[in-house]
């Protein structure tokens, strides 16, 4: 099955005071470990953002077709781009993403229109998940409508919210976590 890998970089990183694809961790700018941990799992990678910096990388950088609604726009315009019904979608600032995880989210994927990690508190993590290409009109038919919350989206499809805990046998609460503030650097 051909995939693609969709990293999200297209947020305003209002809490970090500036872009964070480009900040560097470990080495590498998040946007570098964001292709590194989809490169062996995806045939195609793209990288959804609105700055033409992302270019450098080497990878088609998409911008949105719908500005300024969260998430759900840089998403949307992924999937519209991808050239493959599966996707992986990755945003940039989550850096502890376990191998596993990714197999699992394929692996679900089976007829579903998208598959969600779910955190032990009930929290959906729909920014480190796996989407069909289908879901592209139904979501762009939402967001004309005004309703942009991606959460409250995926509860009316055919969403499979996959329990982090009881799925993986390595879980750990730092699992999926967003890097949005300078001090998180330091919670990891």
């Amino acid at each position: 099955m051909s995939l693609t890998g969709i990293i999200l970089a297209g947020g305003r990183s209002h809490r970090m005071g500036k872009d964070k694809g480009l900040i560097r961790y470990h080495g590498k700018t998040l946007i570098e470990q964001a292709i590194g941990t989809l490169a062996p799992w995806c045939s195609d990678l793209l990288i959804s953002a609105n700055n033409p910096v992302y270019e450098q990388f080497g990878l088609r950088v998409v911008p949105d077709s719908i500005r300024d609604i969260g998430p759900m726009g840089g998403i949307l315009s992924g999937l519209e781009a991808s050239p493959n019904n599966a996707n992986l979608i990755l945003a940039c600032d989550i850096v502890a993403v376990p191998e596993n995880l990714l197999q699992l989210l394929t692996k679900y994927a089976r007829n579903h229109e998208a598959v969600i990690p779910l955190h032990p508190d009930g929290k959906a993590e729909p920014l480190c998940a796996w989407y069909h290409r289908n879901i592209c009109n139904p979501m762009a038919n939402e967001a004309k409508r005004g309703n942009y919350k991606l959460i409250d989206f995926l509860r009316q499809r055919d969403t499979v919210f996959l329990p982090l805990q009881t799925s993986l046998k390595d879980y750990h609460p730092q699992i999926l976590r967003n890097l949005n503030r300078p001090e998180d650097f330091f919670l990891l």
